[in-house]
């Protein structure tokens, strides 16, 4: 259970990825801010890991009780990704912006087609809370692949070590990959779903106007497509954290034994 965890956050973690230069542009903010986005989600990952190193230092057998942390976990990962739905959900075509410098004229600004001109402050608390929702999500993520570690060094015999430790590089390595292939398909499933919206429309609107609703309807979906899927996804770990997640109260730990033999 805990491997399947760790390839999950690793999955979620990169599932925004595809979509942070949109949200920064639609935000109003420049490419190189969009870094932002997955910066602060690695480093919310090592302060994970460093919260689990400092607890297990002050309370060697707290990873018995590893059930109510993993617990705690997911429901703090279900907050992120609620975080995240919050940011992206509502946007409209008056708070899409253009990325504006202090230097910058609106004459030369580059506009898409369809956008305003125009820079809002207002939309800067979702940018906020979107970082927020990244660390949130990066901190559950580093808290879980550092238990998990201790967890199978203690708990796997030592000539089964390796083949566990090739296991779970290999399943998050798959949500490496299956991450930003569940944001295509939603964004894929959402943009087939809004085409046939958008053919309806256009026998009743002019061109022009179906192609700039068009345009804006599709970029919003697509940011809450994402959110959907990722909310779903941690709701069923929540379920399966809850339900099926065991306790270690009576576990034989494997590092013990090897201190023993190397003491006698």
């Amino acid at each position: 259970m805990g491997i399947l965890l760790a390839s999950f956050f690793t999955g979620l973690s990169m599932l925004y990825i595809p979509d942070t230069l949109s949200l920064a542009r639609v935000l109003g903010h420049t490419e190189s801010q969009s870094a932002l986005l997955i910066s602060v989600n690695k480093f919310a990952n090592g302060g994970g890991s460093l919260l689990v190193f400092f607890m297990l230092r002050w309370k060697p057998d707290l990873w018995r009780k590893v059930h109510i942390h993993m617990r705690v976990v997911v429901v703090v990962a279900f907050f992120g990704c609620l975080l995240y739905s919050i940011g992206v959900f509502g946007l409209s075509p008056t708070s899409v912006q253009p990325p504006l410098t202090p230097s910058s004229s609106p004459e030369s600004v580059h506009v898409l087609p369809g956008l305003p001109n125009k820079f809002s402050s207002g939309l800067q608390w979702r940018w906020f809370l979107l970082l927020g929702s990244q660390g949130v999500i990066g901190l559950a993520h580093g808290f879980n692949n550092m238990y998990t570690d201790v967890l199978l060094a203690r708990l796997t015999p030592a000539s089964g070590r390796v083949e566990i430790a090739v296991l779970l590089l290999v399943l998050k390595t798959v949500g490496k990959g299956l991450g930003p292939i569940l944001a295509s398909a939603a964004s894929l499933c959402e943009r087939r779903c809004n085409s046939r919206h958008f053919l309806a429309e256009s026998m009743l609107e002019s061109f022009e106007n179906t192609t700039e609703t068009g345009s804006i309807f599709h970029v919003q979906e697509t940011f809450m497509s994402v959110a959907g899927v990722a909310v779903a996804a941690i709701f069923g770990i929540c379920i399966l954290t809850f339900s099926f997640y065991p306790d270690l109260f009576d576990a034989y730990d494997y590092t013990e034994e090897k201190i023993e033999i190397g003491m006698t």
